[in-house]
């Protein structure tokens, strides 16, 4: 922060400084600044500027008297107290009395693709990675579906027998997620043994994970939030080729070989 907005506090920087050192340190991390013949702190990288202050005594006579204290007061890290004109506090958030705080999780959809060409066997190992999910901490949702979104549930560690079988369309499940934040009318499983109602969802989510093998049209529905397609191995039947063609910022990762698993 000095060198960059009150380099005049700092001592005098030339190549002198660092010595034999820039012919191997500086020369091989920063090729570019080593061609100049002078030296300035606003163009030094802070990395550099750290290695300075491990590697040599530059900065053994600057003091707390040497920074200005505005540059301390407009620090959101930190605290002056206007009185002690050197003195900084971290700032400790303060709860009221009788609060309690809960962490929470991120809430992540997992789309499953349960249509006809997904095999039971791809379903499993599908559901093996979002147990995965489940056991970092995430809180996961399902929405299992084909051509259509068919069934929503919140997943608690045990895969349930699958829905669906049909035809594959990536869309309407896409825009069911953009739905949700408003509002939807959903087929739900919950409770223990577990009852299957139609029920009015209204949730959003930080990110969403399409299980798939891949094989569908392009999809076109944006969703919201951060994606992230996982595809069921080649070896399986899956394939990325439809996947690449999307035209909004996701991500396509293909699952290892069943066999390699």
């Amino acid at each position: 922060l000095l060198a960059n907005e009150h380099p005049e506090v700092l001592p005098p920087i030339s190549w002198e400084i660092f010595g034999q050192s820039r012919n191997t340190f500086v020369k091989k991390a920063y090729p570019n600044l080593h061609q100049m013949n002078k030296l300035a702190w606003s163009i030094l990288p802070a990395q550099l500027i750290a290695w300075l202050n491990q590697h040599t005594s530059t900065f053994d006579n600057l003091t707390w008297n040497d920074v200005p204290p505005q540059m301390l007061a407009k620090n959101s890290y930190y605290q002056y107290d206007g009185h002690s004109a050197f003195v900084i506090e971290r700032k400790i958030p303060r709860k009221q009395p009788g609060v309690k705080t809960h962490k929470e999780s991120p809430k992540l959809l997992c789309i499953m693709d349960t249509s006809g060409s997904v095999s039971q066997k791809d379903v499993e190992y599908l559901f093996a990675e979002i147990n995965k999910l489940y056991e970092m901490g995430v809180e996961v949702y399902v929405l299992e579906a084909d051509s259509k979104p068919q069934l929503f549930f919140k997943y608690t560690g045990i895969a349930p027998a699958y829905s669906g079988g049909g035809g594959t369309e990536f869309d309407p499940s896409l825009q069911w997620l953009n739905a949700a934040r408003y509002g939807t009318e959903t087929l739900v499983r919950k409770g223990n043994p577990p009852e299957v109602n139609t029920e009015n969802i209204q949730i959003e989510f930080d990110g969403v994970v399409y299980f798939t093998d891949g094989y569908a049209q392009v999809p076109t529905v944006e969703p919201y939030c951060k994606s992230l397609w996982i595809v069921t191995p080649d070896d399986a039947g899956g394939t990325q080729a439809y996947l690449q063609k999307i035209k909004f910022p996701t991500m396509i990762v293909s699952l290892p070989s069943y066999q390699k698993r």
